[in-house]
């Protein structure tokens, strides 16, 4: 039941946003949050959760990137 920080540290790109489809609404509270190095906390969480960061490139592409927090 605890919360978790999720960080991120990007090059060469435009911007980013966090979510994920297993916490809700953590994707609604970081919806404005765009910035290409940054640092999101979940609420408190009972069990295992996926992060996706989702960036788009200054030439117009999207990169993305995930990771699962995992609650013991």
């Amino acid at each position: 039941g605890a919360t978790s920080t999720v960080g991120w540290v990007t090059s060469g790109m435009q911007s980013c946003t966090v979510s994920s489809t297993d916490i809700p609404g953590f994707t609604a509270q970081n919806a404005s949050y765009t910035n290409v190095n940054g640092v999101a906390i979940t609420p408190a969480l009972s069990e295992t959760a996926r992060v996706d960061l989702t960036c788009r490139t200054f030439g117009g592409g999207t990169r993305t990137a995930s990771t699962t927090i995992t609650v013991q």
